[in-house]
């Protein structure tokens, strides 16, 4: 029940973010926009299980959870404080569908690039142990470290090369990596895998986000 509050919680929060951006990024710069404004999704993956085997080697899962919870609240009262993206003056007359057709296609591809992720993000600590290599968090910092720097250097990726072209080659370095994860049981293939996997979710997100918004008109996007 906690899991599903929580997957609750985070599906809000991101599409409110999405929708934010939206509102906010110049014209043909969106993928720019994505790629910072996930910085610090990223910077958590890569830092948060490193600390979280810290302090469960130091005290246990109690201060886990006790942490946890505290970010938590944390997060929410800095998200309350931010103030409303929409100009009132760009919604439509006419109201707009819940799904746009045009964001069909592309949102099936970030769709499996998420689900192949998901899977990682899940089980990466399990096989980490499994092959021996008891440093499970370094996988996910490897992971986490390789998106924020590819989205620093490269931010403006996206907006220059097609999109739907770099989105494609983002899903094939996200099926190699994790082909490469599975296929060698050992720690530099996870590494390895996970680092690979991490350039294809660099690239991926922000280039599907970039066709979205120029097939999807601005009132439109996200339900705005």
């Amino acid at each position: 029940m906690l899991r599903l509050l929580l997957g609750a919680a985070e599906a809000l929060y991101f599409v409110a973010g999405f929708a934010a951006l939206a509102d906010l990024a110049p014209v043909g710069r969106a993928g720019e926009a994505l790629s910072f404004n996930s910085l610090a999704l990223y910077f958590g993956v890569a830092t948060g299980p490193l600390i979280g085997q810290v302090l469960l080697g130091w005290a246990g899962f109690n201060l886990v959870w006790v942490c946890v919870a505290f970010l938590a609240v944390v997060a929410a009262v800095l998200a309350a404080r931010v103030p409303e993206t929409l100009v009132r003056s760009e919604i439509a007359r006419s109201p707009s569908p819940l799904i746009h057709r045009a964001a069909l296609l592309p949102g099936l591809g970030l769709f499996t690039g998420v689900a192949g992720t998901s899977g990682f993000l899940a089980f990466a600590a399990l096989h980490a142990t499994e092959v021996g290599f008891q440093a499970w968090s370094v996988v996910l910092m490897v992971y986490g470290t390789v998106v924020v720097s590819c989205r620093l250097l490269f931010a403006t990726l996206p907006d220059r090369l097609p999109p739907m072209r770099l989105a494609a080659a983002g899903l094939a370095a996200c099926t190699l990596g994790l082909g490469l994860a599975a296929a060698v049981p050992a720690a530099w293939s996870l590494l390895v895998g996970s680092a690979v996997l991490a350039v294809g979710v660099a690239f991926l997100t922000p280039a599907v986000f970039a066709v979205i918004f120029t097939l999807v008109p601005r009132h439109a996007t996200l339900g705005r």
